[in-house]
């Protein structure tokens, strides 16, 4: 049910790191709090987007989700490239964010900086982090379009979180992360996560954040009734993770 989180009432925070290969000899990725919960970042990098360049792309898929697009998916998967399918089998990593040899002086790639870039936006906007202004093209414009979330507050439960739902990611779970981008991966299910203030640095050389396991108690744009694949995945509201049901 929690795919090894535990109960999403108890407000278990876990340091989430970009994940990297390890070795023998290497050092995987330190805790800031709790468990280390490695990611990747699944390759939804529309190349006929005309309008949005790679880096903000990245900006905007950790700024708000992923970006609507009537592109065929990159893996070949029937799923519209702006959308995440359990049991889709097809998964990959995004190309130029592929994982690094575990190490304590490898960064993560500037992919990786760009998604947490807009990710960072949930949280603030002052100061602005250089790296960003450095990395996403037309930052200062871009970012001025993702304000963070009105609950700042540090530490605290879910049950007392009273902000407009941008701290809230919702991620997809998969079998197991991919090392490359040949590698593919399924997504087993989706979950809810707290980003936890003042935990996110673009520029941390492991691509740490702190988020405090939720569940799924917020609702997100997903689902459908029927096949609306063709129009870039235009969906209603459920009210909570997992596909379109009818209540009577």
């Amino acid at each position: 049910m929690n795919f090894g989180f535990g109960d999403p009432t108890a407000g278990a925070l876990y340091t989430f790191a970009f994940y990297c290969i390890p070795t023998t000899t290497t050092i995987a990725p330190p805790t800031l709090v709790g468990p280390v919960v490695e990611y990747v970042v699944i390759n939804r990098y529309d190349t006929a987007n005309a309008t949005l360049d790679e880096t903000q792309q990245l900006y905007k898929d950790g700024a708000q989700g992923l970006v609507a697009s009537l592109t065929p998916n990159p893996t070949g998967s029937p799923v519209p490239l702006a959308c995440a399918g359990i049991n889709d089998a097809s998964e990959t990593i995004w190309a130029s964010a592929v994982p690094a040899i575990c190490s304590t002086t490898i960064s993560p790639s500037a992919s990786v900086t760009e998604a947490l870039c807009g990710l960072y936006s949930r949280l603030a906007n002052t100061p602005l982090p250089d790296i960003c202004a450095i990395a996403v093209t037309d930052f200062p414009d871009l970012s001025a379009a993702y304000l963070p979330d009105t609950d700042s507050t540090t530490g605290e439960v879910y049950s007392s979180y009273v902000g407009n739902l941008r701290r809230i990611i919702t991620v997809p779970i998969v079998s197991a992360t991919a090392a490359n981008a040949a590698g593919t991966m399924t997504v087993l299910g989706f979950r809810q996560f707290l980003l936890e203030p003042g935990s996110l640095n673009p520029a941390d050389p492991y691509g740490r954040f702190v988020a405090q396991y939720i569940g799924s108690p917020a609702p997100v744009q997903q689902g459908w009734f029927d096949d609306h694949f063709g129009l870039g995945c235009p969906i209603p509201v459920p009210s909570g993770p997992g596909k379109v049901v009818l209540h009577q």
